[in-house]
């Protein structure tokens, strides 16, 4: 499989898992014994967890809308840089719905294991995104 390939079916996995939430993309793409690395969580090891993730991602956001902004690979990884933009209108976290649109931005590293991912390493501004959700404070800036 080429690199090109894989970095179509990374986004293609972003499209229809994570805004579609079609699932069997989960199971066409992803390995069954997957491992996802996204803090400050456990690590998810299976199919079936992956599928939970995307279930409960879009069930506390369900109209989530990420964009791949820059894809670059080598070798057996991809690396994606998205932005997603959706509003909270689910539980996420033990935080109830606030309602509030939020944006945030992160970056997800897939390892390919033939045509298949193995492997992903996450990271996404949570920070940023709960001050939007309204669930911490913004930062004060203090002048001089």
């Amino acid at each position: 499989m080429s690199l090109e390939e894989r970095k179509l079916i990374a986004c293609r996995l972003i499209d229809e898992a994570d805004c579609k939430g079609n699932l069997a993309a989960v199971d066409e793409w992803v390995t069954p014994d997957v491992v996802l690395h996204i803090p400050p969580g456990p690590d998810v090891r299976s199919v079936e967890g992956w599928k939970k993730h995307v279930i409960a991602w879009r069930t506390s956001f369900p109209d989530t809308h990420i964009t791949p902004d820059d894809v670059l690979g080598e070798g057996d990884k991809v690396i994606v840089r998205w932005s997603d933009h959706a509003t909270h209108k689910g539980d996420w976290a033990g935080f109830p719905p606030s309602g509030k649109k939020i944006s945030m931005t992160g970056v997800a590293i897939y390892r390919f294991v033939g045509n298949r991912i193995a492997e992903v390493w996450g990271c996404r501004d949570a920070l940023g995104m709960m001050r939007q959700m309204g669930v911490l404070p913004q930062p004060q800036h203090v002048s001089k």
